[in-house]
């Protein structure tokens, strides 16, 4: 028996992507009209879900606020930290805080999707945008805008909006300073595109409700969309709601490690104190095929001695095995368009941090989430 399902018959956890009933995991297809039909001014709101995120926390809702959100909820997972306390203080609402044994994302998507259905049916608001977000992701608008101003400019059709991750690495002895945009603070990073859409998007984050209508909620890992089953006359059965993105992309800077001594803390509760042969995050590295922040706490000291070489990158595998060895590229020549982005502090100069490493040649980005593109710009080579 696999040690995934070992896990489900003795903690008596149920399997699931987050998914609401009557929807069903549908790819988004891209509608590029000829001519933009906008809606009336829309409105944005953020759902962030939350564990030991003391750290960022306070960012990560002002961040929201920045793009042009008018409401914030916490999801969290008991924290052990003062995690709630400090998005409370930042002027996040908390929607739930529930406990379990270990890191269950299905379960944590899903009590998203259904606090967005009860707050969309409730408020009934004419054009309403729900981002889902996890607490170490900073979006914005394709050139840096404010989210809300780029969503004001799409089309009446569109109903989801996808983006490509920059996972950001610290390469200086400071790592991240709190309060602060993790952009500003590790200038250096590598891209994650995916096979969930044409477009390669890494996450689709953003989705669209009207009058109170839900046709789509996220799946496990905010990577795709679930459709409502809606009738269809012309052929006697239900069909999915059509997911509709734009053929643009927005950024998402991604900070899952940022100061060593936060970081540690976080995963070292994480992945290394364990319970009857398990550990906090044991049923997701089941999940993932030990693909996830497990990865993250054997390369802790890797990342922050600079050896990128002996890094192993999470969520990747190529043919079944590891990926090792990464190579870090300025965020801002990935991200050319991107000259500015939101912020809630004023800064002294424009200039990103120091950096510690070489600057190396923008890649050629693939499609693939194996990849971080032309091989031949790589500092390291990744062996498997």
């Amino acid at each position: 028996m696999r040690k995934s399902d070992r896990m489900l018959n003795t903690y008596n956890i149920k399997k699931e992507r987050g998914i609401l009933a009557g929807f069903a995991q549908f790819r988004p297809s891209v509608y590029d009209p000829y001519e933009i039909e906008t809606a009336e001014d829309p409105l944005l709101y953020a759902i962030i879900g939350t564990w030991f995120e003391g750290d960022v926390i306070t960012a990560t809702v002002k961040n929201c606020f920045a793009n042009g959100c008018s409401k914030v909820f916490i999801l969290d997972n008991d924290s052990p930290d003062d995690t709630c306390a400090l998005a409370k203080a930042a002027g996040a609402n908390i929607a739930e805080v529930y406990k379990t044994d270990f890191y269950d994302d299905g379960l944590r998507v899903r009590k998203m999707n259904q606090f967005m259905r009860k707050i969309t049916n409730r408020e009934r608001q004419p054009d309403l945008w729900w981002l889902f977000i996890d607490a170490d992701e900073f979006p914005c608008g394709p050139h840096g805008e404010k989210l809300i101003d780029y969503l004001k400019t799409l089309d009446d059709k569109h109903n989801c909006v996808g983006g490509m991750a920059i996972d950001l690495y610290p390469t200086t002895t400071t790592g991240y300073t709190r309060d602060r945009h993790p952009a500003d603070c590790m200038p250096t990073g590598i891209p994650r595109k995916g096979e969930f859409c044409s477009l390669a998007h890494w996450k689709h984050q953003l989705l669209r409700t009207r009058n109170g209508e839900v046709n789509l909620c996220q799946t496990r890992g905010l990577h795709t969309l679930a459709a409502k089953r809606v009738p269809n006359d012309l052929i006697k059965r239900r069909q999915p709601y059509l997911v509709l993105e734009p053929n643009t992309t927005i950024p998402i800077f991604h900070a899952p490690m940022r100061a060593k001594e936060d970081t540690e803390r976080r995963l070292s509760v994480l992945c290394s104190k364990e319970q009857d042969g398990y550990n906090r995050g044991s049923l997701d590295d089941a999940f993932t095929n030990n693909n996830g922040s497990i990865k993250r706490w054997r390369t802790l000291e890797h990342v922050y001695n600079g050896e990128w070489d002996k890094v192993e990158l999470p969520h990747t595998q190529r043919f079944g095995m590891d990926v090792v060895g990464i190579a870090l590229y300025e965020w801002r020549k990935l991200l050319p368009d991107v000259l500015t982005f939101p912020r809630w502090y004023e800064l002294e100069t424009e200039q990103p941090a120091k950096l510690s490493l070489p600057l190396l040649t923008p890649p050629t980005i693939s499609s693939s989430c194996a990849t971080v593109g032309d091989r031949s710009n790589l500092l390291y080579q990744p062996h498997a």
